[in-house]
């Protein structure tokens, strides 16, 4: 089976929400030493604003846990529902959190003004406009990151962690995740590509909750804004390189993966996976 093929099966088997977009289990990632994570243990999602009756009734049955990486604003926007479950756990940014020079781009998006959103990046452009989100803001304040990592290890599972697209923050958290656990690069940024298919990215909505087209000139110009390029998370390890010397030391000593750490982290997300591993960083 291709990586390509495993990465899809992870997406299609076990728990399907017909509410929330960009929702897949992590299930099935190949791991170092031949592992794979488990099954049913860590899903990854768009905002869950807009669950049904019936997603919620899933979530409940298995007692689903939510790490929650949005801003309290956007929270507010995205209509939240409150807690979905016991020990939701946010470790968004404060409100006065993320890029200033492109807090009026992300704030249209969120309330679904595209033309507004398109006439900021007209100029400037939005694939410049994500590089800064991921070099500045997501590379630059691992907190967010660490905080989730922590609670992999400290809470309850299973567990889903989401932003608002589930695509830029929480696809870094899960990609600093599979790094850690030894997931070969191209798997990693195959699953990172399945937030851009149609079907996953993020809907414009008016704050009536009504879903915004989005056509011609305005799409070409959000089109990057709503799909995972892979020179987005480049760009962010560019930026951790930057500024820690290594991924390891980003890793260890930035998110707080020590070797004691990892062992509970591959225990817990790992099929087969009883004893510490004794290469902290198996990837390399």
């Amino acid at each position: 089976m291709s990586m390509n093929e495993v990465t899809l099966a992870a997406t299609r088997d076990g728990l399907r929400l017909e509410g929330v977009r960009n929702f897949r289990d992590l299930g099935g990632m190949p791991a170092a030493g031949g592992l794979a994570v488990r099954r049913g243990v860590l899903f990854r999602s768009g905002h869950l604003g807009r669950v049904s009756a019936a997603d919620r009734q899933k979530l409940d049955e298995r007692g689903v846990r939510f790490i929650d990486l949005r801003q309290a604003w956007e929270a507010e926007i995205e209509d939240r529902v409150g807690p979905l479950g016991p020990g939701t756990a946010s470790y968004g940014r404060p409100a006065e959190g993320g890029l200033e020079q492109d807090a009026p781009l992300w704030t249209a998006i969120r309330r679904g003004q595209a033309e507004q959103a398109a006439a900021l990046v007209a100029d400037a452009g939005a694939e410049e406009a994500m590089i800064r989100l991921y070099s500045a803001d997501i590379a630059g304040d691992p907190a967010p990151y660490a905080g989730f990592l922590a609670s992999l290890v400290r809470g309850s599972l299973p567990a889903v962690v989401h932003c608002s697209a589930g695509k830029d923050r929480t696809g870094w958290a899960v990609a600093v995740l599979l790094t850690a656990l030894g997931t070969p690069e191209v798997a990693i940024l195959e699953d990172y590509a399945l937030s851009s298919l149609p079907a996953n990215q993020y809907v414009l909505r008016t704050p009536a909750g009504h879903a915004v087209p989005i056509e011609g000139t305005t799409k070409d110009r959000l089109d990057p804004l709503l799909e995972a390029r892979p020179a987005y998370l480049q760009a962010a390890w560019k930026s951790v390189e930057r500024t820690w010397g290594s991924r390891n030391s980003y890793l260890e000593h930035g998110l707080g993966i020590t070797p004691p750490v990892l062992a509970a982290l591959r225990t817990r997300l790992l099929d087969g996976e009883t004893a510490q591993c004794t290469n902290p960083f198996p990837y390399e």
